[in-house]
């Protein structure tokens, strides 16, 4: 008896998940997303730049680096 209804609950969950998604597919194909004639304007992006530093990772004197006064390593 246990066995039929385990079975029964099985087919049932297969159904219902095989039916949900076949509901998502039509959902995506009925739902078309238009763009307006003519298309959105082109506005430009503000750019923000963030000074790191000078070049190869030694900071800038200004930012409290020690700039280019670095020691050189002892080799």
């Amino acid at each position: 008896m246990e066995a039929t209804i385990d079975n029964r609950n099985k087919y049932q969950a297969l159904a219902y998940t095989i039916g949900f998604h076949l509901l998502l597919l039509l959902l995506f194909f009925l739902i078309v997303f238009k763009t307006p004639n003519p298309p959105f304007e082109d506005k430009p992006i503000p750019e923000a730049f963030i000074d790191l530093g000078g070049l190869e990772g030694q900071g800038a004197a200004a930012a409290g680096g020690s700039g280019n006064h670095d020691k050189k390593p002892l080799l």
